[in-house]
């Protein structure tokens, strides 16, 4: 439809054009038929043109109308889309929320779970402390007992040299003499015999062999 118009406004412009031209060449004089039909032709024009502006104005009228629907429609896509996202992200702080409170207690569990770790580790070093002390006792004990299994082997080394002396001395004295000596009880024996004397020995007395194991006065 608008073209329809636009090609008879410059159908009709062209002829309007083409007849003032052929006036002005032939120079003729101007005369009110021609007048008349130079204001109808420039009438027709003016009308030809206010329709096809109005046409074009409906038109943009109309396309700016359907913009402005399809602006609406985009619009209330995007009015739609936000509410959606909303709801998603309150949904999502409604799940945090309760992850929150499950992880409250858990927590608390944990903290708990720490503090007996901390007290179980500084129960373990004070044990620690006390095996450390008690390790070194045992190994001071240890080291008396070697310092006394020394002297007291080397105790009876010395009344066993001691005993051979005697012993010596005794067995010489009875081949001397024949005869053992006389002794009142063990004490004045051991004077002599610090270790005691056997049954093979001249100074053996049975009387003073309690336990009548063929030694006297051990």
């Amino acid at each position: 439809m608008d073209i329809l118009f636009t090609l008879a406004l410059i159908g009709f412009l062209t002829i309007g054009v083409i007849y003032f031209a052929r006036l002005i060449m032939k120079k003729k004089p101007y005369h009110l038929q021609h007048g008349i039909s130079a204001g109808i032709l420039l009438g027709l024009s003016i009308v030809l043109l206010a329709i096809s502006v109005t046409n074009s104005d409906e038109k943009s009228i109309i396309e700016l109308e359907e913009k402005a629907v399809k602006l609406e429609n985009v619009n209330s896509d995007l009015m739609s889309q936000v509410e959606d996202s909303q709801k998603i992200e309150a949904d999502y702080e409604l799940e945090l929320e309760e992850a929150k409170g499950k992880l409250a207690p858990l927590q608390e569990k944990l903290d708990s779970n720490k503090k007996e770790y901390d007290s179980l580790m500084d129960k373990n070093k004070g044990k620690d402390s006390l095996i450390e002390n008690l390790e070194e006792k045992v190994a001071t004990l240890e080291e008396n007992v070697e310092s006394l299994e020394t002297e007291l082997t080397t105790a009876k080394e010395a009344a066993a040299v001691a005993a051979t002396s005697s012993v010596s001395e005794s067995s010489t004295a009875s081949a001397d003499t024949g005869a053992g000596r006389k002794f009142q009880n063990c004490t004045d024996l051991r004077t002599v015999h610090p270790g005691g004397v056997s049954s093979d020995h001249a100074d053996y007395q049975p009387s003073m062999d309690r336990d009548k194991d063929g030694w006297a006065c051990e």
